[in-house]
């Protein structure tokens, strides 16, 4: 009766015992994977640059940088403290399109494309919403047919600099953005979202699953079918402060956990005093300390419910996770606060059974 229970109330546990970490002390807050046609790896890092790295001699280079013609006693500061983050920018989320121009969703710059016959003319697609300058675009999602670009300004109040404060404060004013990329017209889809973070595709282009990080729960935003441009709670609870989210090309999705619930931040949440006495008084490092170090991954199906979590067999391999995506047989493990991208073969995944 008991394995019975286990069997049908839980999700596969896999672990890894070894990881290969790519880029270690060069890849600073890899924050987010896209591989071109050739089978590069691309990733946004915290100095404002995009790196490449090279499928066949593994060779880490520059690729572009979110504010490419700064001086040199600038480009000096970038990566030094998150405080140069508005000077150098901070990329995030990373798409290509067919032409394999790349489009950015950076911090503090907004929605940017690299083209591919000249990444150092990085173009400004679009920074503000009725002349509010974004807080933090942070992930992009660009149509089949390149016609549209959702993308998620994650706060109106704070910028990526005091992320743990967008975590503590909780509000509801994250955002949704649908921008036509023939007419330029921008219009907001959702505006209550709580920590707006990452978002993906499901299968046939049928809806986005968009992350809302201190709420710990996945909408679905319907973009066909007669709930179109609805949208509903997809994920109750997660589990923990999910990142980005990628789709795994069979119609579930792989999502980043930055760490496992945190007794003691949802305290904090339920008591508004608390919440303000922490938003005034206790600088945003300091309440990173209070979220679990742990890092994970949890694959969930088109309906939310999660099919396995994957994590380091002693909990301390690989933390804070921001992104997982599954190329060529390994799994790839992005982090904002990581110098290094995570590399596990797939096939040494090893399922934990826990009872």
């Amino acid at each position: 009766m008991c394995l019975a229970y286990c069997m049908a109330a839980r999700s596969k546990v896999k672990v890894f015992n070894n990881i290969e970490k790519i880029g270690l002390g060069v890849l600073n807050g890899p924050e987010s994977l896209v591989w071109d046609q050739a089978g590069n790896l691309y990733t946004s890092v915290a100095d404002g640059s995009i790196r490449k790295i090279d499928k066949v001699t593994g060779e880490i280079s520059v690729y572009a940088y979110s504010v490419p013609n700064l001086s040199a006693e600038d480009r000096a500061k970038c990566g030094v403290s998150v405080l140069n983050e508005p000077l150098c920018g901070r990329p995030l989320g990373l798409e290509f399109d067919s032409a394999e121009n790349l489009w950015i969703a950076d911090a503090y710059k907004g929605i940017l494309k690299v083209p591919r016959s000249n990444p150092s003319n990085v173009q400004v697609i679009v920074n503000n919403y009725n002349g509010v300058p974004f807080k933090m675009a942070n992930s992009l999602y660009l149509t089949n047919d390149e016609k549209t670009l959702y993308f998620t300004d994650t706060s109106q109040v704070y910028t990526r600099m005091s992320f743990v404060s967008i975590v503590v404060a909780n509000k509801p004013d994250g955002r949704l953005f649908k921008l036509n990329l023939t007419t330029g017209a921008l219009t907001v889809e959702i505006d209550d979202l709580r920590f707006a973070n990452g978002i993906a595709v499901g299968k046939n282009e049928e809806f986005l699953a968009v992350n809302e990080c201190s709420a710990r729960k996945i909408r679905k935003y319907y973009l066909k079918g007669r709930k179109a441009g609805q949208n509903e709670v997809m994920v109750e609870d997660i589990g923990g402060y999910n990142d980005n989210i990628r789709p795994d090309g069979n119609g579930n999705f792989y999502v980043g956990l930055f760490s496992y619930a945190s007794e003691e931040l949802s305290a904090i949440l339920d008591y508004p005093k608390l919440q303000q006495l922490a938003l005034t008084y206790i600088p945003p490092l300091n309440t990173l300390g209070l979220i679990d170090t742990a890092g994970l991954v949890k694959k969930i199906d088109s309906k939310g419910r999660v099919l396995e979590e994957i994590r380091s067999a002693n909990g301390t391999l690989f933390a804070r996770c921001a992104e997982a995506d599954v190329h060529d047989g390994y799994l790839y493990l992005g982090s904002v606060l990581n110098n290094y991208i995570g590399k596990v073969k797939v096939s040494d995944l090893v399922e934990q059974r826990d009872c």
